[in-house]
């Protein structure tokens, strides 16, 4: 979020003595001032209250945050995320798919994922997806206390493998390398796949 930097330098204020001054790590404020992370509303209310801004001006700026966030879960949702697979050509779900997977890293939360994909989501997919959400779920349990979805069991097993990277010379180091979610359902990734640069 620039303005978070941009107030922050007009208080004359380094990253490091702000972050203590609103009572967060260094690397938090960081990643919020790069857009690398959401605040929490907790967070954003001690930012607001660091940097000056009297109590409607706060409740303005929280109440604009409630809708942004809202907007942001319905469109990186796995129900509107599938929606845009269902009806996208080629191999654009995978842009779809990655839109996800950044967004949940960024806010893990449980309303990105309680809705399953919508019904015209190919088989295919619908096993892609709830590898990947069954796979991310592990991955930020341990700190967002995020189940796996009731709507994961259902999606089935593909009758036969999916190689997502259709090159001849990967499938042996995909047959290895896929994590076990992907590999129980007979989909078959690099150890790389969900990896974001």
């Amino acid at each position: 979020m620039e303005i978070i930097r941009q107030e922050r330098q007009k208080l004359g204020l380094s990253q490091r003595k702000f972050a203590a001054k609103v009572g967060v790590s260094f690397r938090t404020l960081q990643q919020l001032e790069n857009g690398q992370a959401n605040p929490r509303l907790s967070t954003l209310t001690k930012i607001l209250d660091a940097l000056g801004y009297h109590q409607a001006l706060s409740n303005k700026a929280i109440t604009r945050y409630r809708d942004w966030n809202r907007n942001f879960l319905e469109q990186n949702s796995i129900e509107e995320v599938s929606r845009q697979i269902a009806t996208s050509r080629n191999n654009d779900w995978r842009l779809w798919l990655f839109n996800f997977v950044d967004a949940f890293r960024a806010t893990p939360s449980a309303a990105l994922i309680e809705a399953p994909p919508v019904p015209n989501t190919l088989v295919t997919h619908r096993c892609l997806i709830a590898s990947t959400v069954e796979t991310l779920c592990e991955e930020q349990a341990p700190e967002q206390n995020i189940t796996i979805p009731w709507w994961c069991g259902s999606a089935g097993t593909l009758p036969q493998p999916f190689f997502v990277a259709n090159v001849e010379n990967l499938k042996a180091m995909a047959l290895v390398e896929s994590p076990i979610h992907f590999r129980k359902r007979n989909i078959f990734v690099l150890d790389n796949f969900l990896a974001r640069a």
